[in-house]
């Protein structure tokens, strides 16, 4: 598994060793007076992303964009030691932990979002860092029991958490100073955050130009991006050029539909079924190893993401639109249920200004009360100084704390980002700053859609999704509309996602047991 492990072995993650083989190089390093091993996918640098000076280490596991240029590893060294933390702002997006180690200190600066995350294990006396707990856990760390609770129930945990005392994530877009290089003492450890909200933001009018200029970091023939029938990964190609392109999803559902219709815009395009890959033992077990301690895999999506890249055999760049429904249509303020079905009908009702922690408590309904306790507390903590309302501090915390990085991007991006350069167009620092300082109350109510969506071509802004409705349609018709759409999912087999075609699958498959 790609990473930089220290005082623990990426052969304990023997699975993905096997899965990833041809995706993987091994490089080792020294630390003062530890040796460490740097998994890296060499396809992602054409050279080791390790520099070295006299008294001075810099080691990157993942990617990033600096000033930029794509994977500036010589100039951010540089920077680093003319500028110190400062240099960190200049760092544009990327899925990344630099390993900065400057004379007896050792720095560890993660991206801001916590897409490709490492693990420290604070119950160690010697430092022991990994991409993954499996790599970290031993006996001596026993289960937390509420956190326990929330991963049987919600799937994920919260925060920084793992299911292991003594085990946690490495805090994201933050440097965690180690003072001794040699130790690993509470005493001896600081974290300290790097990111600032830019002021000087991009009209939301705007942030189409950013598409293109991400993506030319890339040769187009590198490029792959998926395009379903939802507007996030239809946002990317409207607005940039993609060699490669794909669709999942059962025969004749709507995405497959819609997704298909776009074809014609990439050289290389492929529609299947979701079910066609074969999944193997060593691929559930990869994905355990993956997920172990943090959230329970979703099932075959570690062996599409190996379908696909042994479909498109040039693509090394997979574009994603993550999350970027959160932040154009604002789902992280909604919640499930009656209710919840209620406030989607007439979105208008949050214009009454509900609190962020009675929204969070509609979320995780099914939390009992101490552990629901705990969530609120880390929300609490991490969100109290974050100069933005109510709405804005649940998206931002859903986002790198809660669902977002806890499970999407441990089911999904970090799947991907074993076998390509993960690029999550949202997550750049110039486009999440704008639209999550953005009004959420025109973000639920679909009112976002327009200005964000005005300059792309008609046939992008006029084709429907699978929920019925497309940019260019009047908000006010679209909460209904979406209600008949939904209900069209669930009661009609042939109108299916493979989300509810999965579920319908496994609860008959149950039945018949």
């Amino acid at each position: 598994m790609k990473g930089i492990y220290l005082g623990s072995e990426d052969g304990r993650l023997q699975s993905c060793d096997e899965l990833y083989k041809n995706y993987r190089a091994k490089v080792g390093f020294t630390l003062g007076k530890r040796n460490g091993t740097l998994v890296y996918n060499p396809r992602e640098w054409t050279e080791i992303p390790i520099v070295k000076f006299p008294g001075f280490t810099l080691v990157v596991s993942g990617w990033f964009i600096f000033k930029g240029q794509l994977n500036a590893v010589h100039a951010l060294a540089d920077s680093l030691l003319s500028q110190g933390e400062a240099a960190l702002t200049h760092i544009d997006m990327g899925a990344f932990l630099l390993l900065w180690q400057h004379g007896d200190e050792v720095k560890f600066v993660t991206d801001r979002f916590g897409l490709h995350p490492h693990f420290i294990d604070k119950a160690s006396t010697s430092l022991r860092l990994a991409p993954s707990v499996k790599a970290l856990f031993t006996e001596s760390h026993p289960q937390d029991p509420l956190l326990a609770e929330v991963l049987a129930k919600r799937q994920h945990l919260f925060g920084n958490f793992t299911l292991y005392k003594g085990i946690e994530r490495l805090e994201p877009g933050a440097v965690t100073t180690i003072q001794h290089i040699d130790e690993l003492v509470a005493s001896n450890t600081g974290v300290k955050f790097y990111h600032q909200f830019d002021a000087a933001q991009v009209p939301i009018e705007d942030l189409h130009t950013l598409v293109g200029k991400i993506a030319s970091c890339w040769p187009k023939s590198e490029r792959l991006a998926p395009i379903s029938a939802g507007l996030d990964s239809r946002f990317l190609l409207a607005h940039a050029e993609f060699g490669n392109g794909f669709t999942y999803g059962p025969e004749g559902a709507p995405e497959r539909n819609v997704g298909e219709s776009f074809s014609h815009l990439y050289e290389n395009y492929l529609g299947y079924d979701y079910l066609t890959p074969t999944s193997t033992d060593l691929m559930t077990s990869a994905a355990e190893e993956i997920c172990f301690g943090q959230m329970e895999p979703v099932k075959r999506l570690i062996g599409n993401y190996l379908y696909i890249a042994s479909q498109f055999e040039n693509a090394k760049v997979f574009f994603d639109g993550y999350l970027g429904d959160t932040l154009q249509r604002g789902t992280y303020i909604n919640f499930k249920g009656p209710l919840g079905e209620f406030f989607k009908l007439f979105p208008w009702i949050y214009r009454l200004g509900f609190s962020a922690a009675w929204l969070l408590r509609k979320r995780y309904a099914n939390l009992s009360e101490a552990a629901f306790e705990l969530l609120l507390a880390d929300f609490s903590a991490r969100t109290r100084d974050l100069p933005l309302d109510d709405y804005q501090k649940l998206t931002w915390y859903e986002f790198i704390y809660g669902r977002g990085s806890r499970y999407i991007v441990g089911g999904s991006n970090l799947m991907v980002s074993q076998l390509f350069t993960s690029v999550c167009f949202f997550t750049h620092n110039q486009v999440f700053d704008s639209l999550i300082t953005q009004d959420f109350t025109k973000a639920v109510s679909y009112r976002l859609l327009k200005p964000l969506w005005q300059r792309a071509p008609d046939k992008f802004r006029q084709t429907a999704t699978e929920s019925g409705y497309s940019p260019s349609t009047p908000p006010m018709f679209i909460p209904v509309t979406q209600l008949l759409y939904r209900l069209a999912f669930h009661l009609m087999p042939g109108r299916a996602n493979y989300g509810v075609a999965l579920k319908r699958q496994a609860k008959q498959k149950g039945a018949k047991n």
